[in-house]
């Protein structure tokens, strides 16, 4: 890259993502900061504006690079934009590149970022909490070891915070109270720190297991087991983090949904504007007994500790015979 007197040097950059599974937690947290500044841009700005604002701002971001000035012309009268790397040791660094060298740069490599829904790799393995006093564990990669009470106690509490969110941008709108406004705010965040502690599980000491309705002792292991208390005794202590950790959680819960629904298309059926929303039959009561019936469990609660993927695909299945059955229905109705 060419500097002002002429010289040139070669820089090292890091090595770019190609999908969102390969950006580093911390990078994704400052990414979601930015796509929300990008929202509140578009009122003031427009949306082509904040947009460009936001890819800027995202490459800079994943090449740890910063703007030092802006409003550069070179010989030729071309905008130039004079960088630097992250750092101390590189403060007096300057690397100037064209206007229409960035925005190729942004054409090719920031691709991934149209297709929002695509973080299936875990965020956050393990976190601590209370100064470390906490260690939690987190959902694994696509939530392979998230139970289905568990994945059914995040959905239905990431809907509510949806539905509050909705509220609060109507009272806003219709010129709401302070103390409404107030209400609704602290709701919210009770909601996010209570999605964040339902999806990061303690540890416990596993002794046993019951077994033909028998307890079975076995070698003492650490496991990290859902609990439903876990939800209540564990959402304080995410306040402090609820602002970095519930966008990105968020965004993976999300992404995981949109992947079940490629799995199990039966039983997510499509919406009006061409997104997939879950079956009914999730929500019913009657739904576990129909698995019971249909495979044999002992109980609702084997059903709800058992793996929420293994749950889903039976739903899937059963949603599959159904329709099958109603097809043939119709086929004979028509004879």
């Amino acid at each position: 890259m060419m500097i002002p007197n002429g010289n040139r040097y070669r820089i090292t950059l890091p090595s770019f993502p190609n999908q969102w599974n390969d950006i580093p937690t911390d990078k994704l947290e400052e990414i979601l900061r930015l796509m929300a500044m990008r929202q509140g841009e578009i009122v003031t700005k427009g949306e082509e504006v904040a947009d460009r604002l936001y890819r800027l701002r995202v490459l800079l971001c994943l090449l740890d690079m910063k703007i030092v000035r802006r409003t550069v012309s070179d010989e030729d009268g071309e905008t130039v934009f004079i960088f630097r790397r992250k750092g101390i040791r590189h403060i007096f660094e300057r690397i100037p590149m064209r206007a229409w060298q960035i925005n190729q740069w942004i054409d090719s490599l920031l691709k991934f970022l149209d297709r929002q829904t695509a973080l299936l790799k875990s965020p956050y393995p393990y976190v601590s909490l209370r100064c470390g006093k906490l260690k939690l564990k987190g959902p694994a990669n696509m939530m392979g070891d998230v139970t289905f009470q568990q994945y059914l106690v995040a959905q239905n509490t990431l809907t509510s915070y949806w539905n509050t969110i909705k509220s609060m941008e109507e009272a806003i709108r219709t010129k709401a109270g302070r103390k409404t406004q107030r209400q609704l705010l602290k709701r919210a965040s009770e909601l996010r720190c209570r999605f964040l502690a339902t999806l990061f599980c303690p540890s416990a000491i596993e002794t046993g297991k019951i077994q033909d309705g028998r307890f079975i002792r076995t070698p003492k292991r650490k496991i990290w087991a859902f609990s439903m208390s876990q939800t209540e005794e564990n959402a304080r202590y995410f306040r402090k983090v609820e602002d970095r950790m519930f966008p990105v959680m968020e965004l993976f819960f999300q992404s995981v949904q949109e992947a079940f629904s490629r799995l199990f298309p039966d039983l997510y059926t499509p919406s009006g504007k061409g997104k997939k929303v879950t079956n009914p039959i999730v929500q019913e009561v009657s739904m576990v007994n129909s698995i019971m019936k249909e495979q044999g469990y002992s109980s609702t609660e084997e059903i709800y500790r058992s793996l929420a993927v293994q749950i889903l695909e039976v739903m899937d299945s059963m949603c599959k015979k159904a329709k099958e059955i109603e097809r043939m229905k119709q086929k004979m109705g028509n004879k």
